[in-house]
Parts: structure tokens; sequence; C-alpha cells
């Protein structure tokens, strides 16, 4: 009888052991999850709002502080050149039309296709007027555009001084107006599809005045 209760008691402590063993696993492997679960959560990072730069707006070249603005004699126009690198009016004329105005870069600092620029008030009223009173320009070199929103007539002058010329007639309010660009190391070009785009492109500028 003693043996069989000695026996019976050492089979309980054993389980209990068991018991004990298998609680103490258990919690400490729910301790593990829970602080990696714990790590996972915390790992995860908070999106943050994007955030966005204005975009730069374009300048005008009139607000530009390196161009000078001029004004016509009869203030009926006004265009912008550089103010630097050797730009400047070199002539103030008139002709029984009106007056005509000459920028020219003198010597020129920065690069550029064009070292002079003209603005003649004309007598011709009327682009056929001018394609006819300038017929020694062959008529392949004429052709139909449009400057700052006004209908033109774009023509390539060969040779004259030693240097070609790109012009541009405008009719406004019944007078006609002439414009030039002298080209910078164009010599050899014949043709008008083969004119450089002026640079600084003066033209561009250029506003009638109300």
């Amino acid at each position: 009888m003693v043996y069989v209760t000695l026996g019976l008691m050492s089979k309980l402590r054993l389980l209990l052991v068991s018991i004990g063993i298998v609680l103490i696993v258990g919690g400490a492997g729910y301790m593990l999850v829970g602080k990696n679960h714990q790590q996972v959560v915390t790992s995860v990072s908070t999106p943050t709002a994007a955030t966005f730069s204005p975009s730069p707006q374009p300048t005008s070249l009139n607000t530009i502080p390196q161009w000078n603005t001029y004004t016509s004699p009869e203030k009926d126009y006004t265009f912008s050149y550089p103010a630097s690198s050797g730009w400047a009016i070199d002539r103030r004329a008139n002709t029984p039309w009106g007056s005509v105005i000459d920028v020219i870069c003198n010597p020129c600092g920065i690069p550029a296709t064009v070292i002079d620029f003209e603005v003649e008030h004309l007598k011709h009223e009327t682009s056929d007027e001018f394609m006819k009173e300038t017929s020694w320009i062959p008529r392949d070199n004429f052709k139909k555009t449009t400057i700052n929103g006004y209908d033109a007539v774009e023509a390539l002058q060969l040779a004259t001084q030693n240097v070609n010329w790109i012009l541009y007639f405008i009719s406004h309010n019944g007078r006609g107006y002439e414009f030039g660009y002298g080209l910078k190391d164009q010599q050899n070009i014949t043709r008008l599809n083969q004119v450089l785009p002026p640079k600084p492109d003066i033209l561009s500028t250029f506003r009638f005045t109300p």
C-alpha cells in the first residue's frame, strides 16, 4: 500500500513538472511573438504629405534689367535691346515718311547671329508695294509670316556692304514699317531657309503703341 502511494505521488509530481514546463515555454513563446508583432507594427511609417514648389513664371524681355526699352520719336512703337555687350542706338535719322532707328552691336561680346537691327518708316503702305520696290530680291526669297500677331512679309537681301540682311515689312494704320537684321558671319547663305534664328531676337519685343 505504501509503494502504491509513493508511485502515485511520483507520477503526480512528474505531471506537475511537465505542466509547468509547458506553461513556461508557452509564455515565453507568447512574449516573443508579441514583441515581434510590436516591432512590425512600430516599423510602419506614417506617410507625409508631399510638398510642391510653384513653377517659375516666364519673364517678358521688357522686364529684364539687362535690356533697354526704346520708344520712337513718333511715339508709335517701342522695342527692347540688350543693355550690354556692345548693343546701343547708333543712328537716328529722319526721312519724309518718318524716322530711321539703327541699333548696332559693336563689338558684339555675346554669342549672336545678328549684329544690327533697324526700324524704318517707309512710303510703302502695302506688302505688294514693298515687294515691287525690292524687285532685285528673288521672289523665292520672300515669304509671308507673322510678327507678334501682325501679318508681315519676310525677305532675304544678299550682300549689302558685305552683310546679308533679313528684312520684314508690316503695314499698320496705313503706314509701312521695315525691320532689318544684319546677319553675322552668314555671307555664304543664298536662301531664306538657311538663315539662322536671330540672336538676340530684338524684333520679338517690338510693339505698336495704342
